[in-house]
């Protein structure tokens, strides 16, 4: 029997195991060209066992059914007993069927039969263990930036995950708490601002700032107001908890009441016809903002799958706080003549919110929307800078904290968490940047083509006061001015560091090209031409830039009141050059989406990996932590059932794992698993890896839960194949003391094999990987 498990990547059902056949066969007919052999193909769709629920229980649970063991007589008169797979009493009512719980998934499992022509006594079966479905390619444009954005945010997974398995408490609450802040807090308040333009762009559509309807409130306007913000509380509790009856109950109050405040508002922008319910312009355009926010809040919340994980949590929860606080506020917004007066005298300022206000013709209504989004954009700042102070908290703990793993790996350094929330950070701020960029050219392109910009600005400045023709064009285009000449330090200091990163990674790639055959011999690589993230050169970029956009946005804020901004030829200079460079960002990831898509689809298989539902971590037991990670658990819960149901159906004498990349990782640590629960007893088993980040990645920086000691392999033989110039894997640590054998040198291991140059993919079809298969390894496609 083989087993056939794929690594990261697109791949589609039946794709792996059909290259494994494709591969075996064509060395067979290398080695034994007169020897025939056919094969079968079987497709059959299986219940995921055990399929982890949301909660770290498994699910469905065994039902009970009427019946029991029962004998069966074949018509050559011999017999069998079916076992009785029923393991609770039967019920007493015929219709007191058990209650279901959850929804019970279903997965593929495509089975190769080969055998010798005309002799089908003994054959080989191959069975595929397919999971790439459980981190799906985006489709399309919108899809693949949402996704991009969810991966960036994923990477938080990987570093709790990492301080977790090094036994770091301060590092795990320190990432906690860097988590609340950029996803909880940056992230959300983001999409809150998002809401705020969609509400700003529909000004002019589908109500006006000069709309006498919309003008002032209506008598049950502030009704509409608390009903926003009792639903908004109702909400955020549902969000919090995230327990069923609350759920039930005050989620659907949320539901019900948020429908009622989104009538209310919309029903009171149509003039003349519900002028008792309207808001003023102001007020409208907040109140959708923040009835949006919440209810994405509430949208990610409703998914459980989604909801259940820690990172959608912080999301979730944090939308809904953001939305809660815009309706609030709206009481509290200040007039517009006090706004006015107070831009009025500061004639000095240089704040660019008071320089528009100053410069331009804009109405009371146009005056407050402008005061509250620029507030908003400050406390965005603001929260940006709190979360790299929480970033230096990780750094901290990684000063005080010393790894606490003893296991047979060389001793190294097995901390990343710090470098991660470095790195999360910088990406965030090329990302966003790059995004709110190119928002500005599309609303301000949508401005000039639906709001007659041009026509306007062409008549007299006195008629273009008449006409209000700044609120013509639209407040956002004002707003996205401003917002870039704010954020244009940050931006400027996050372009830098990408173009270092560039060249860094340039710069190391060709190194490990040149140095190729002795890194694929050498346990750890040295710091500067290591892996790029595990680089060290790398991780002091990363720790650096976020040292530097602390303290260039620091000292902005600080100066924000007091530095003329345009004598600086140099942020002149930036505010020029920066924003088209990340607009071209933008387009170059709009445009190449589907190569994009490819690549997250690799990092995803990766992150989806570290998904956890919990953020206080087991740091003892790896089985009760095993439960934290529902789709880790998932996927290895396909590898189980295909391999406990093939060996009961084939009851192989010789089991052979095939394993390529991420799929190294799954089928390792389900291997060892399954054997202390004596699933391969009797049978020879045998494990080839290939492109594997086992020991060097996964051992190294997660070492309690994927182990890697010699006593957990007695009587499995594992080999590993590897490229000089893989990216991914080379080799196996220690692989001949696993076997059982002395460590020899790579160049001299048995185990260890090395195939020619041809980067991480394509080993399943490589000819040079299977002739290590028939030479070194002793696997025949058939007995011949």
């Amino acid at each position: 029997m083989v087993l056939c498990v794929h690594g990261i990547g697109n791949q589609r059902e039946g794709e792996t195991v059909d290259d494994v056949l494709g591969g075996a066969l064509a060395e067979h007919n290398r080695v034994y060209p007169d020897s025939q052999v056919v094969a079968d193909e079987t497709i059959v769709t299986l219940f995921e066992d055990e399929y982890a629920s949301y909660d770290g229980t498994a699910k469905p649970q065994s039902k009970t059914y009427p019946g029991g063991a029962r004998t069966i007589t074949f018509p050559d008169g011999s017999q069998r007993v079916l076992p009785d797979e029923v393991d609770t009493p039967v019920h007493d009512a015929p219709n007191d069927d058990p209650e279901r719980e959850g929804v019970q998934e279903k997965f593929s499992m495509h089975v190769k039969r080969v055998r010798k022509q005309y002799r089908q006594e003994v054959e080989t079966v191959m069975a595929e263990v397919y999971w790439a479905d459980l981190s799906p390619e985006p489709k399309g444009a919108f899809a693949t930036i949402f996704d991009l954005i969810k991966v960036v945010a994923s990477i938080g997974y990987l570093a709790l995950d990492n301080a977790a398995n090094v036994g770091s408490k301060r590092g795990y609450n320190a990432v906690c708490l860097f988590l609340w802040l950029i996803i909880g807090g940056v992230a959300a308040l983001n999409a809150t601002l998002l809401f705020g333009v969609v509400a700003l762009l529909l000004e002019g559509r589908l109500y006006s700032f000069d709309s006498g309807g919309t003008g002032a409130a209506g008598a049950m306007g502030p009704a509409v107001m608390v009903i926003s913000v009792i639903a908004g509380v109702f909400g955020l509790f549902a969000n919090v908890t995230g327990n069923e009856k609350a759920w039930s109950l005050f989620g659907r109050v949320t539901d019900f009441a948020m429908i009622i405040a989104a009538v209310g508002v919309i029903f009171g922008l149509i003039p003349n016809f519900a002028g008792a319910l309207s808001l003023s312009a102001p007020e409208t355009a907040l109140a959708l903002t923040g009835i949006f926010t919440i209810l994405f809040g509430r949208m990610i919340g409703r998914n459980k799958a989604r909801w259940a994980l820690s990172l959608w949590r912080m999301n979730s929860i944090g939308a809904g706080g953001w939305g809660l606080i815009v309706l609030i506020y709206i009481p509290f917004l200040p007039d517009p003549e006090a706004v006015l007066a107070s831009c009025k005298a500061a004639t000095e300022s240089v704040s660019p919110f008071c320089k528009s206000i100053n410069g331009g013709n804009f109405g009371p209504e146009a005056t407050q929307i402008f005061f509250f989004v620029n507030l908003l954009m400050h406390v965005l700042a603001y929260a940006l800078m709190a979360s790299m102070v929480a970033c230096f908290l990780t750094y901290l703990a990684w000063a005080l904290d010393k790894d606490k793993v003893e296991d047979s790996a060389p001793p190294q350094q097995r901390r990343m968490y710090a470098t991660i929330c470095s790195g999360l950070v910088l990406l965030w701020v090329i990302m966003a940047s790059s995004f709110w960029v190119g928002m500005h050219s599309a609303t301000d392109s949508l401005n000039f083509k639906e709001l007659g910009a041009e026509q306007c600005l062409a008549l007299p400045v006195a008629e273009q006061a008449e006409h209000h023709c700044h609120e013509t064009t639209g407040i956002l285009t004002h707003v996205f001015e401003d917002f870039i000449e704010g954020v244009a330090p940050t931006m400027a200091v996050a372009v830098l560091f990408l173009f270092v990163l560039g060249v860094a990674g340039g710069a190391i790639v060709i190194l490990r090209h040149m140095n190729k055959h002795v890194l694929f011999m050498m346990a750890q690589s040295k710091p500067l031409i290591g892996r790029l993230l595990l680089n060290g050169g790398v991780q002091v970029i990363f720790a650096v830039s976020t040292v530097v956009l602390f303290v260039v946005a620091l000292l902005f804020r600080l100066d924000w009141y007091t530095l003329d901004k345009d004598s600086s030829e140099t942020l002149s200079f930036v505010v020029q050059f920066v924003p088209p460079i990340l607009l071209a960002i933008a387009l170059i990831v709009y445009q190449m989406r589907d190569l994009v898509a490819g690549g997250l689809g690799a990092f995803r298989d990766i992150v989806v990996y570290a998904n956890n539902n919990k953020l206080k971590a087991d740091f003892g037991s790896e089985e009760k932590n095993r439960n934290n990670f529902p789709p880790r658990k998932q996927i290895e819960g396909r590898f189980e059932r295909v391999a406990r149901l093939m060996i009961n159906q084939v009851k192989p004498k010789r089991l052979t794992v095939i394993c390529h990349s991420q799929g190294t990782v799954v089928s390792t640590r389900n291997v060892r698993r399954l054997k202390a629960a004596g699933v391969f007893d009797g049978i020879d088993v045998t494990v080839v890896t290939m492109g594997s980040p086992v020991t060097h990645l996964y051992r190294k920086y997660f070492p309690r839960d994927f182990r890697i000691e010699p006593a957990d392999w007695e009587g499995v033989r594992w080999f590993n194949i590897g490229r000089t110039d893989d990216f991914v894997g080379t080799y196996i640590e220690n692989l001949d003391a696993l076997n059982g054998k002395p460590n020899q040198p790579v160049e001299k291991s048995e185990y260890n094999l090395m195939v020619p140059a041809g980067g991480h993919p394509g080993y399943f079809t490589d000819p040079y990987v299977w002739q290590h298969f028939s030479k070194r390894i002793g696997f025949k496609l058939v007995d011949v």
